[in-house]
């Protein structure tokens, strides 16, 4: 059902009457990014559940994998964040400063990163929309990473022999991120 929303929602961006809506937004976000002012996006995340508005500092917008994301600084967590464009659902100007220095837009590099895993895990991340490729019994992923929150949610749905190759940055992120979830929780 999730796939299905999933390429539902990205045919619908595809549409013709969607695409002026679609650049609409995208003027708006490169706007925000220029004047370095932020926004408040409505956004539909990956598990396609309306989220939260989210009041962020748009730093820039990247092509990967023929999908465009806009890394940004989540102004309540001053972390960094990328979403993808065609699942942003509304953006609004405010005249708030972006909370981004020179040096924030540095912060945000994609990294190279590999992930090794049995073949079988492939229906757990299929509406994730990841480019992978099977040999054998494996299953490899390969892709440029924005955000280590979204790393992190690949591997929480695969199994605990999953391979990943990445920076210790990211490792270090990963498990910083992970024991903050845990303890939330608790």
């Amino acid at each position: 059902m999730e796939i299905k929303l999933s390429k539902l929602i990205e045919s619908d961006i595809v549409s013709g009457g969607n695409q002026e809506e679609y650049a609409v937004k995208r003027r708006l976000l490169e706007k925000a990014i220029n004047n370095r002012k932020q926004i408040v996006i409505q956004y539909v995340d990956s598990h396609l559940r309306l989220s939260s508005e989210r009041s962020i500092s748009p730093i820039e917008i990247k092509t990967l994998e023929s999908k465009e994301y806009l890394a940004a600084i989540d102004n309540h967590s001053n972390l960094n964040r990328s979403f993808r464009l065609d699942r942003i659902i509304k953006v609004e100007a405010t005249e708030s400063d972006a909370l981004i220095s020179n040096s924030g837009q540095e912060n945000i590099v994609s990294e190279k990163i590999a992930l090794k895993s049995t073949s079988w895990n492939l229906s757990n991340i299929l509406d994730l929309n990841i480019p992978y490729s099977l040999a054998g019994d494996e299953m490899i992923i390969e892709l440029d990473l924005l955000d280590s929150d979204y790393l992190l949610e690949i591997l929480l749905r695969l199994d605990a022999t999953t391979e990943v190759e990445c920076s210790k940055k990211t490792r270090n992120r990963l498990t910083t991120t992970l024991r903050n979830r845990i303890d939330a929780i608790r």
